[in-house]
């Protein structure tokens, strides 16, 4: 079933109507508007948008794996100290070569009171 009787009525914006806002958007398509519709570029555009977050992103995931890595080495090399010292007392008789020990075991390097002095 046809919705019009004329063919030429098929869109509410035919004929005349439509040459007319074309050449009216063409016509004010200047300037600022021009380039606003120029899509050149644009791809780039985006991925530098989204190039800082993205490497946020990673960045911060690779930084906390390296701090869950490190928290995981302070726990076993106190872990590894804490049962030598009750367990070895022949090994570990004072508390620097107790944490000596402990950072030996977890393959750290030992902090004494010394070092941090």
């Amino acid at each position: 079933m046809r919705k019009y009787a004329d063919d030429n009525h098929r869109h509410p914006m035919h004929g005349r109507e439509r040459d007319l806002k074309v050449r009216v958007c063409g016509a004010a398509a200047s300037g600022l508007t021009a380039a606003a519709r120029d899509c050149e570029g644009a791809i780039a555009a985006e991925f530098a948008i989204l190039l800082l977050p993205l490497l946020l992103l990673l960045l911060g995931t690779v930084d906390i794996g390296f701090a869950l890595l490190t928290e995981t080495l302070i726990s076993f090399a106190v872990e590894a100290a804490a049962k030598c010292g009750a367990v070895n007392t022949g090994i570990c008789d004072s508390p620097t070569e107790i944490a000596t020990y402990g950072a030996s075991v977890a393959g750290c390097q030992a902090s004494t009171h010394q070092d941090l002095a």
